[in-house]
């Protein structure tokens, strides 16, 4: 069973960019529902999921891994953009890209 929920912004707070997804808006919108934040003042972001999920590692442990979803400085309008950056605090990344590429995203 998968536990997906909204992560604040204190959460992701130091958080960066770990890896890239190529995926259309569609499919993370069927995936992660309609994203969190629309653009940002500085219009840096025009577009984010922030999201935390309870993942398994290789060693059957369970633990709370804290991720967004994000257009980063791309004057691509979202429902167009297939780049996305994924931001996270790191240490999880393998079960994170794991994951994402379980929900019909691919990462690199």
């Amino acid at each position: 069973m998968l536990f997906l929920w909204t992560a604040t912004r204190k959460e992701l707070d130091r958080s960066s960019l770990s890896f890239y997804l190529d995926t259309d808006y569609d499919s993370l919108v069927k995936a992660f529902g309609l994203p969190d934040r629309t653009p940002s003042d500085d219009m840096k972001v025009t577009c984010e999921w922030r999201l935390k999920v309870i993942l398994t590692d290789s060693a059957n442990n369970k633990k709370t891994v804290y991720f967004s979803i994000y257009n980063w400085k791309d004057s691509t309008p979202p429902h167009r953009n297939t780049n996305w950056h994924v931001g996270s605090h790191g240490k999880d990344n393998n079960e994170l890209a794991t994951f994402l590429s379980k929900v019909g995203t691919v990462w690199r």
